[in-house]
């Protein structure tokens, strides 16, 4: 008798903490949204003026567009630096969430999800040492008997990058990152160098050979380049945030007040 009392007791006690409980359960969706969110990580390169590593931090304007569109989608993330061929392994294997800044190409949206907003449209143009007698006609073709300094594993546009898939320009000297290819230009070892003419006049500055260089008329192609995302998960709606968000960022100035923090010679394109 006595052990039934208890349990009798023992329920009505139960009873009477049910709703307790499930205020307490209502709670947790309010609790588990608050949390911060795990940190997504991301590749880039060493893209002056753009994209640099200063202080164990990534600076440049499209690196601050970045953090700030991530900021407001309360996305916590984590910017590291490689050269390009090792951070391309990382992000289409999946070891990290995404990479910024890169061109499309149709093999490269096979294995990335980019976004639609471009973060960047350069003018991609050929350097030359100072003395040089060489000129462009405008033509990529006629590149073919020189000896052209790229990145591995870099896109150019779709001209440049084409005339190299049908075996047109044969004369590519590869180099690991985008400095090392200026001073194989100064020393002679190539006869010219692509790339976006920011950057390249970036390097030349930190190389302190600005005298030492020119640029060929006309421009080879002016390219977008794009935040994507590996396919290995699916960011399919966080893309579509970024893009949503990076478009009030424009409308709203925080493009401009951004680009205003650096030299108003960088042009990003918008």
């Amino acid at each position: 008798m006595y052990s039934l009392r208890v349990c009798v007791v023992t329920i009505l006690m139960s009873l009477a903490l049910l709703p307790s409980i499930s205020s307490a359960l209502a709670l947790l969706p309010s609790i588990s949204s608050a949390l911060p969110l795990p940190p997504l990580r991301f590749a880039t390169l060493n893209y002056p003026p753009f994209i640099y590593e200063e202080d164990h931090q990534a600076k440049g304007v499209i690196a601050d567009i970045v953090r700030e569109a991530f900021k407001r989608l309360q996305q916590p993330i984590v910017i590291a630096f490689y050269p390009v061929p090792r951070g391309m392994l990382l992000v289409n294997n999946g070891n990290v969430d995404g990479y910024f800044s890169l061109k499309k190409t149709p093999a490269r949206e096979e294995k990335l999800l980019y976004t639609r907003q471009p973060l960047i449209r350069q003018t991609f143009v050929l350097f030359v040492r100072h003395e040089s007698t060489l000129q462009y006609s405008g033509i990529v073709e006629d590149l073919a008997p020189y000896r052209i300094g790229v990145v591995s594993q870099t896109s150019y546009g779709p001209l440049f990058d084409n005339a190299v898939r049908e075996k047109k320009l044969l004369k590519l000297d590869e180099a690991r990152d985008f400095i090392s290819n200026f001073k194989k230009l100064l020393a002679g070892r190539v006869d010219m160098v692509i790339n976006s003419y920011d950057v390249g006049m970036a390097l030349v500055s930190q190389l302190q050979k600005q005298d030492n260089v020119k640029v060929l008329d006309p421009p080879v192609e002016t390219v977008e380049s794009y935040l994507a995302f590996t396919r290995q998960r699916n960011f399919q709606q966080l893309a579509d945030d970024f893009d949503n968000v990076l478009q009030q960022m424009i409308a709203d100035g925080t493009v401009e007040n951004i680009k205003r923090r650096y030299p108003a010679a960088v042009s990003i394109g918008y």
